[in-house]
């Protein structure tokens, strides 16, 4: 259940809206402070949005580039006049219940790479591929809407193809990706051109019928991509195409709600649940507990008095899915000189996502070799070459296996699959000596910075 809080944060959301409610994520640093603003369109909507139904009923998506036609495919589903063109932007994650011959759920979301400021680009990458994980994660039928196909389409639908497929084989469950090729072309022979160009030959596709209704299927392994062909509205190629693919689309939906069983449900509170382990896979949190604040209404992240700050190294694979399929922190590295050549060596680490914890540290006294232990990070230092040609030294680290609550709080170590998580080497002095590790000298852990500092000294010379 999520908790209440009042504030009185301004929000920007427009009212009234068309949808039946809004949940604006615009910015996952502002989930920090000032948070998301929801907008709900009724009271009747209000009461019922946070409570669990009990139905037959599928959720359906719309993602794409911004002015693709995603709202237009959404409000053609749900029989709603939706604003929409060039001027016009879906906000964050808009929804349209099920109402009268719509038996599903249809959610809208702000159109990918859309241009900000140059201050907002790392924010915006992370927000949509945030936007898209919770779509993907929460819903049963994906329409990805294009217009004519390029490379970077091509890109963004293997991204959410491969992204479905893990997700169908980790729930246990058909997922279903739809293609909706909005061609926005007049004529005839102008569509049937890119339809034989992007869906046959780019697309590898087959054409199908079903009651004399036109689609296209791509088979990848055991699954399909299915593919719809839409034209400008009113044309002659629109009155061709435009009908019969809304049609079937409609009853493919329909057919797949009448397979789906009773659930209970809450998809509010789904997504709510989803965040809750997303967000520290994308930012440092001190806490991962969401309130639904009042007087605006909205959603916050506890005990976040501050935007949010993302956490380096996130992978964005084509403004799309995060994968951090490999980690290598943040590392400075300061290294100072003292009388008799003894060398204090810093090595400071960005460890996101490892909460601060009592440690030990020890030294080998036979070895040169320095480790740090700690219920959540082990950190070993090592001298790996101990010729007197550029001496190094090895520093690496693992997580113990254990478990956290969060349990995303070791986004980087879950991704990767393996226990290491970082090796790199600092040379030490001019080159021309040994050296060896001596005793720590300070140990500092806060915040995710992990400052290790030792001394390093020459080795004596054998007397010959």
């Amino acid at each position: 259940m999520l908790s209440i809080k009042k504030s009185t944060q301004p929000f920007s959301l427009r009212p009234p809206s068309p949808y039946d409610y809004v949940i604006k994520v615009d910015s996952l640093r502002r989930f920090g402070n000032p948070g998301w603003g929801l907008f709900v369109r009724s009271d009747e909507i209000n009461k019922t949005l946070y409570e669990e139904t009990t139905a037959r009923s599928i959720i359906v998506s719309t993602l794409g580039l911004y002015n693709r036609g995603k709202t237009f495919v959404t409000g053609k589903l749900s029989r709603k006049v939706l604003p929409q063109g060039y001027l016009v932007h879906t906000e964050g994650l808009s929804f349209v219940l099920p109402g009268g011959p719509t038996r599903f759920l249809l959610l809208d979301t702000a159109g990918l790479s859309q241009p900000v400021p140059p201050g907002d680009i790392e924010d915006r990458l992370a927000t949509e591929a945030f936007i898209v994980d919770s779509v993907l994660d929460l819903s049963d039928v994906t329409l990805l809407v294009v217009n004519a196909l390029t490379l970077e389409d091509q890109k963004i639908i293997q991204s959410i193809f491969t992204r479905m497929t893990q997700l169908s084989e980790a729930k246990g469950k058909s997922l279903f990706l739809w293609i909706i090729h909005n061609y926005r072309l007049k004529s005839i022979v102008d569509v049937e051109a890119k339809i034989q160009k992007d869906i046959i030959l780019c697309g590898n596709a087959t054409q199908e019928q079903s009651k004399g209704r036109v689609y296209f299927t791509t088979q990848i392994g055991q699954r399909l991509i299915h593919h719809l062909v839409l034209a400008e509205e009113g044309s002659e190629a629109g009155d061709k195409w435009n009908a019969p693919s809304f049609e079937l689309l409609n009853d493919e939906l329909d057919a797949e709600v009448s397979k789906t069983p009773l659930r209970t449900h809450s998809f509010f509170d789904s997504f709510v649940q989803f965040s809750r382990h997303a967000i520290p896979q994308y930012c440092d949190i001190t806490g991962n507990n969401i309130l639904r604040g009042e007087n605006p209404p909205h959603l916050i992240l506890e005990n976040e008095d501050r935007p949010l700050t993302l956490h380096p190294n996130l992978v964005i694979n084509h403004g799309i899915i995060v994968k951090s399929t490999s980690f290598e922190p943040k590392v400075d590295v300061f290294q100072t000189t003292s009388p008799g050549d003894v060398i204090s060596l810093t090595i400071s680490m960005d460890i996101p996502g490892i909460p601060d914890s009592d440690y030990k540290c020890s030294k080998d006294d036979d070895s040169d070799s320095f480790r740090l232990t700690s219920p959540h990070l082990n950190v070993t230092v090592d001298l790996v070459k101990q010729g007197s040609y550029n001496p190094l030294l090895e520093a690496s680290g693992n997580r113990p296996n254990i478990t956290c609550d969060p349990p995303a709080c070791f986004y980087w170590r879950r991704e990767r699959g393996g226990d290491e998580f970082s090796k790199f080497h600092v040379t030490l002095g001019d080159g021309e000596r040994n050296w060896r590790i001596d005793e720590k000298k300070d140990v500092s852990w806060r915040y995710g910075v992990l400052q290790l500092t030792f001394l390093a000294r020459p080795k004596r010379q054998a007397k010959s």
